[in-house]
């Protein structure tokens, strides 16, 4: 995946670094233009803070104005500045392109498995990261987050089930990968030479940049397996069915399970004991192994 690129002089680099940024800027500043133009029009008011006291038709309008100016953020944050990047610097679509014909389900399915394998890992990480005290300014902006999201998944219609899907589940997974293992982890790779070093930088940007710091450590560590399938595939495919899972999972128990999420919430947080962790090592371990055997084996 990662190629040696040691005959490139190190400014060939920065002005591959200062490309990257500037099409993320100029997609954030158009994210914001459009999105200012959104709430102009629809009249949203974005400084509202709780969502308890509406009623049911304002709420539901609600929703739908923070989906569009959601898919918005992701269409113009994540996606259009990957795609610029790969057109600009004339990207080695290999890695995009040429080897979808190497994707398999099998191996699709067994990255799933990695991802669930490492879910009790995550958990504990959660533990660890709730102990850590957040500044307020950092609290109420997650608070706001959670409320955004509840918002959301709040509707239990047919329609906003697939608008919560393509918005929470696709979306997010095609560009997050695309920007930060298809651009930044590929860049950094290349330029560092330390394949290992790339993905835990990016898995910590891919967490830094959610701006959710009550999830920043479960988040990073997701972040590390998808690079990792990325690094071990070559393919960019792979990352992004995982990720897309994780987020789909998330919205499928919500919208089926709301009335039990205080079970779920229980089972979340109860502590996750030696002996799961030991297993849930075991069973990455051996799912690791597999994915790179499944792998060989479609491309012999």
């Amino acid at each position: 995946m990662f190629i040696s690129q040691g005959s490139k002089h190190p400014n060939f680099w920065l002005r591959e670094a200062a490309l990257l940024i500037l099409c993320i800027l100029s997609g954030t500043v158009l994210a914001g233009i459009i999105s200012q133009f959104v709430v102009y029009i629809t009249k949203v008011d974005l400084n509202l803070v709780n969502f308890d006291f509406l009623s049911d038709s304002h709420r539901y309008s609600l929703a739908w104005k923070y989906r569009l100016l959601l898919s918005i953020n992701h269409l113009c944050i994540f996606i259009l500045p990957a795609i610029a990047y790969f057109y600009f610097t004339k990207y080695d679509f290999n890695i995009l392109n040429g080897s979808v014909q190497k994707f398999n389900a099998q191996s699709a399915i067994i990255a799933v498995l990695i991802l669930l394998a490492i879910y009790p890992i995550v958990a504990f990480s959660s533990e660890v990261n709730q102990s850590i005290a957040l500044p307020t300014v950092l609290k109420t902006m997650e608070d706001q987050t959670n409320r955004i999201v509840k918002l959301l998944l709040w509707d239990k219609s047919v329609l906003a089930f697939i608008a919560n899907i393509t918005i929470i589940g696709i979306l997010p997974a095609i560009g997050e990968e695309l920007l930060f293992r298809g651009c930044i982890q590929s860049l950094l790779g290349k330029w560092l030479r330390k394949p290992e070093l790339a993905i835990w930088v990016t898995a910590i940007l891919f967490s830094a940049m959610h701006f959710q710091f009550e999830g920043f450590l479960p988040r990073m560590i997701l972040g590390v397996a998808l690079g990792y399938l990325f690094f071990w595939s070559g393919n960019i495919l792979y990352p992004i069915f995982a990720h897309l899972f994780n987020n789909a999972m998330q919205v499928i128990i919500y919208h089926f399970y709301s009335d039990k999420l205080g079970d779920i919430d229980q089972l979340a947080a109860s502590k996750i004991s030696l002996p799961a962790l030991l297993i849930s090592v075991l069973i990455l371990f051996l799912s690791v192994r597999w994915f790179k055997l499944s792998l060989h084996q479609s491309h012999s």
